[in-house]
């Protein structure tokens, strides 16, 4: 598959398979546009911001994926680690 920056459709957080690590949860993700697999970790109730100061979230933000499939893809930008394709995690 030739490597192509792609947005996705959001997906359910509830919708995929996840487990409770320390600090917040790691979602097992697999693309839908190269089936690669790979993990997400989404730190509970909490956002980067600025210098990394960690502040509370007021609500369950959507969490931004970007393919990390390691797969070979044709044309893929050196350093880039996907198939190009982009989302959200929602709650």
């Amino acid at each position: 598959m030739k490597y192509s920056l792609t947005r996705l459709a959001d997906v359910s957080a509830g919708s995929m398979p996840q487990a409770k690590v320390a600090g917040g949860i790691e979602y097992t993700v697999i693309c839908r546009r190269c089936n690669g697999s790979f993990k997400v970790m989404n730190y509970e109730g909490q956002y980067l911001s600025g210098f990394g100061a960690r502040k509370k979230a007021t609500a369950p933000q959507p969490i931004g994926v970007v393919c990390d499939c390691g797969l070979d893809h044709k044309n893929r930008p050196a350093g880039s680690a996907g198939c190009g394709a982009v989302w959200d995690i929602v709650h």
